[in-house]
C-alpha cells in the first residue's frame, strides 16, 4: 500500500492499546538513503502548546489509511528523548510548518 504525505500528516497515531497520543505532523528523512529517519507527532491539535514526540520507524507497529499505531512504550520513551536533544532548531522549523498548515 502507498499512501501520500499529505494524508499521512493527518493520520491520528495511537498506541498497541488504543491510546491516541496525536496526530503525524512532520517527518524527518534521512537524506543519503532516501528513508523516513522519525515520524513527527504533535499531541495536540493547538499546535502552540503542544509538545512533539519523535517516533523512529522501528517503532511503528502497523500504518493504514486510518491511523499509525505504534508500540505501548513510545510516549514515554520519545518524551526522554525530545528533552534530551541538544539541537532544537530543526524540530523548532518543523512545529513552525506544522503551526502554518492548521
Amino acid at each position: 500500500m502507498q499512501l501520500h504525505y499529505s494524508k499521512l500528516k493527518k493520520l491520528p497515531v495511537e498506541t498497541q492499546s488504543g491510546i491516541l497520543l496525536g496526530r503525524v505532523c512532520d517527518l524527518s528523512i534521512e537524506i543519503d538513503g532516501h528513508s523516513i529517519s522519525k515520524y513527527i507527532v504533535v499531541k495536540s491539535k493547538f499546535f502552540a502548546t503542544s509538545s512533539e514526540l519523535l517516533i523512529a520507524p522501528e517503532q511503528i507497529v502497523k500504518i493504514t489509511g486510518e491511523k499509525v499505531i505504534v508500540e505501548d512504550n513510545v510516549e514515554a520513551s520519545q518524551i526522554r528523548h525530545a528533552m534530551k536533544q541538544p539541537e532544537r532548531a530543526p524540530m523548532e522549523e518543523a512545529a513552525s510548518v506544522c503551526k502554518r498548515e492548521a
